[in-house]
């Protein structure tokens, strides 16, 4: 018979060579001490050299991650207007809480969303602005990249079409003179005595 082990039994067990995967951790209790313990698991972990991920909807674990030095926050991207994911992963930002952009989507009043809104407290909107900003930032970013790509490639196609141009001249005039010496040389045969 297999022996059950508790999350301390298994959580002591860890080293720099295990991956340690959470899901949801600190979920299913209260969510103060919920993200406060997930911290500390996460942080010892670290500290260990555990690899760990962790997957989260607390706004205090992702602000861990962005000011903790070895620690990333990373998301799946997600596409509000046809509400599904686009399995696209970014690697830096923490994701983004969608529920109000969802709940409006599928119908909910609009004074339910404006209720909600004002409960949330000043910590939490300011978050979810940052992380609305890192996103912003991101597709505007990634617009210009994509630009810049583009450019990149109009100027590379540009300069090959150059290389060859300027292939074809120095043939033509090597062509030219070729020519003309074969004609100098003709001309110096046909003129000189016999």
């Amino acid at each position: 018979a297999q022996e059950s082990r508790g999350l301390g039994d298994v959580y002591k067990r860890q080293d720099e060579n295990c991956l340690v995967l959470f899901d949801e951790i600190g979920a299913g209790t209260d969510p103060t001490e919920g993200a406060a313990l997930a911290i500390a698991i996460l942080n010892d972990l670290k500290m260990r050299g555990v690899t760990t991920m962790a997957t989260t909807h607390y706004s205090e674990i992702k602000l861990y991650a962005l000011s903790t030095d070895g620690v990333e926050n990373a998301s799946c991207e997600f596409d509000v207007e046809s509400l599904r994911p686009t399995y696209r992963l970014l690697i830096g930002i923490p994701g983004k809480s969608n529920a109000f952009a969802i709940s409006k989507k599928l119908g909910l009043p609009d004074y339910i969303l404006s209720d909600a809104s004002e409960r949330l407290n000043a910590e939490d909107v300011h978050f979810e602005d940052i992380v609305s900003d890192l996103e912003h930032a991101r597709i505007s970013l990634e617009k210009e990249q994509a630009e810049v790509e583009s450019y990149k490639a109009e100027i590379a196609s540009l300069k090959e079409k150059l290389q060859a141009k300027n292939e074809r001249l120095d043939e033509r005039t090597d062509n030219i003179i070729r020519k003309a010496n074969e004609q100098a040389a003709a001309c110096l045969l046909y003129t000189s005595p016999s």
